[in-house]
């Protein structure tokens, strides 16, 4: 392992290879790409006076989804909810979500990739 959190030494810049890399799962090899991966990060918005940690970018995406349609319910949801399954389930369910609006994009989005 390298010196990030359960990244394996292939994924190292001495190993780069011109061949697509796929991932799906977070656990697997190169799982490390998915959203779900827990790698904790903080954010500092106009939401949030102070810090906010995430424990993952499906975290941060789902509550940011919420945020931008005005269900703070769902937002203090996500934000408690620890694993990533859970909280892609309730940003599903976000009141008054509208797919065009959200396809279009936002700053929060963008920033984050």
């Amino acid at each position: 392992m390298n010196e990030y959190k359960n990244i394996p030494e292939s994924a190292s810049p001495s190993n780069e290879t011109k061949e697509p890399v796929f991932f799906f799962r977070e656990y697997e090899q190169w799982g490390f790409f998915s959203q779900w991966y827990q790698a904790p990060f903080s954010y500092k918005g106009p939401e949030f006076p102070e810090h906010q940690i995430f424990n993952c970018a499906e975290q941060f995406f789902m509550w940011r989804k919420a945020v931008q349609f005005g269900d703070a319910d769902s937002a203090e949801r996500i934000l408690r909810a620890s694993s990533p399954e859970d909280q892609k389930a309730i940003g599903r369910g976000v009141t008054g979500f509208i797919g065009e609006k959200w396809d279009a994009g936002s700053c929060y989005r963008h920033a984050a990739l």
